[in-house]
């Protein structure tokens, strides 16, 4: 094991007045996880991530001219500025927070793999995971004062989530799961009003609490249950709202917590009628025969255009909601906010799938005249490598689709049909491709596939 390390004074800031700068931005969780991953827990590496922060905090130090003095030859302790118009100042609690949180896991891995229990490492780790809490505590203060409101929430979260590890060490199990659950609870509120990226990272944070609140809730002999701690959506809801709203997702009622997000949800959703209708007035989907004259490709063109464009205004309508739900926290009308997103968010990935499907069901149409694909004529005209990106982009909207709450068997069953049907496609396109490139022996096989599953999918058409 590590040699110990010298304690860390406690940086104390005393009550900042109000600030002078614009609020500052910082996303805690996702740096958090990145250096993280880049300096040493990929591998379980907690003595090279604590070397780690240790040498970014001495450069915080100098860069920030922060450094704790001896007056006759004692230490002495530096004060934490109240006021700062340098964003790095941010940065230290949470570097020290980690370089604690990292010794104490340490200690304790080492503990675990040790030939006989050392109670010294034991006491040594909780007091590390307990400086670790009070480093997010100060954190949190100083984000309250000098940061905005999405990096408040994330610091709450982090805070919630080292106490968390703290008092699941000292075996307070009801206080800790009190703790781990707002850690999820905001967790889930930041998976919502969050990009694809980062909704990723915080579903991933979301199941590493799973079996920390599954610990907790085994010796407080409380029975398992789900993870979730979500409501059911709509239970909140009362008939004023519904009346506000009068939308409906996946047979919940979706109420309008601003005029402002109703205003352009509405816009959106009747631009989406009027370029549907559109659509199928103009016959752009491909399906009645072979392509279409060059006087009408123009209007396939705008009506594509259109689509594009309206993909952009769900775009702009989901970061305001996202904006809005940050404002509004993870408490009060939550479910609400929960609910108008995933309602936003389903009907423009549906617009999206749409059109992706125009788009290869026109390509389909194109094959139709094409009796070599690898002449250099036929791909001027049509090339397999496109069809395939269509249907790698209809299978990503189908996916996120069922990623969407309040998902049931039946929805999920009528997704993976969707699903099955796109591979097909995908895998007669790729056929399409090693024929082009002078693999028929590759293409044959993936033609002999595409056809055992057709002949698997007959006797279920049939049924149904």
């Amino acid at each position: 094991m590590a040699s110990g390390e010298a304690e860390d004074p406690p940086v104390e800031a005393e009550g900042p007045t109000e600030p002078t700068h614009e609020p500052f931005s910082l996303k805690v969780l996702n740096t958090v996880q990145t250096h993280r991953a880049s300096n040493g827990l990929r591998h379980n590496d907690h003595l090279r991530y604590r070397q780690y922060c240790t040498r970014r905090l001495r450069r915080l130090y100098v860069a920030l001219r922060f450094k704790h003095g001896t007056a006759k030859g004692k230490y002495k302790q530096a004060t934490f500025p109240e006021n700062f118009e340098d964003p790095r100042w941010v940065y230290i609690p949470l570097v020290l927070a980690e370089r604690a949180w990292a010794f104490g896991v340490q200690l304790k891995a080492d503990n675990a793999a040790a030939a006989a229990f050392n109670a010294r490492w034991r006491h040594r780790s909780v007091q590390r995971f307990a400086k670790a809490a009070k480093y997010a505590q100060q954190l949190e203060a100083v984000c309250k004062v000098h940061c905005d409101q999405r990096t408040q929430l994330e610091a709450e979260a982090y805070c919630a989530l080292l106490e968390g590890t703290w008092l699941l060490e000292r075996e307070s199990w009801a206080e800790a799961k009190t703790k781990l659950a707002r850690c999820k609870k905001l967790c889930e509120h930041f998976s919502l009003a969050a990009d694809q990226a980062e909704s990723l990272l915080f579903r991933t944070q979301i199941q590493e609490l799973a079996p920390m609140l599954r610990e907790c809730r085994y010796n407080l002999g409380e029975p398992e249950e789900d993870d979730d701690g979500k409501a059911k959506v709509g239970s909140s809801v009362t008939t004023a709202q519904v009346a506000k709203g009068g939308l409906n997702y996946r047979g919940q009622a979706v109420s309008m917590p601003s005029d402002k997000i109703k205003s352009k949800v509405m816009k959106c959703l009747e631009a989406a009628k009027t370029l549907q209708a559109e659509a199928d007035s103009e016959g752009v989907t491909g399906v009645s025969g072979p392509t279409r004259s060059s006087s009408e490709q123009p209007t396939r063109g705008n009506i594509f255009e259109l689509y594009g464009q309206l993909s952009v205004e769900f775009g702009d309508a989901l970061k305001d909601i996202h904006t809005d739900m940050i404002a509004a926290g993870a408490d009060g009308e939550a479910v609400e906010w929960r609910m108008i997103e995933a309602f936003t968010r389903e009907v423009s990935v549906c617009t999206n799938i749409e059109r992706n499907v125009i788009l290869l069901r026109n390509h389909l149409a194109k094959l139709d005249d094409i009796e070599d694909t690898s002449s250099s004529e036929a791909r001027r005209h049509c090339r397999p490598e496109e069809g395939m990106g269509f249907c790698d982009r209809i299978k990503e909207d189908l996916e996120g689709l069922s990623e969407l709450p309040e998902s049931s068997q039946k929805l999920e069953a009528v997704i993976t049909s969707f699903t099955k049907a796109v591979l097909n496609y995908r895998c007669l396109y790729l056929a399409l491709c090693q024929t082009v490139i002078g693999k028929p022996l590759e293409a044959a096989a993936l033609l002999e596939m595409l056809s055992n599953r057709l002949e698997e999918a007959l006797p279920a058409l049939d049924a149904s």
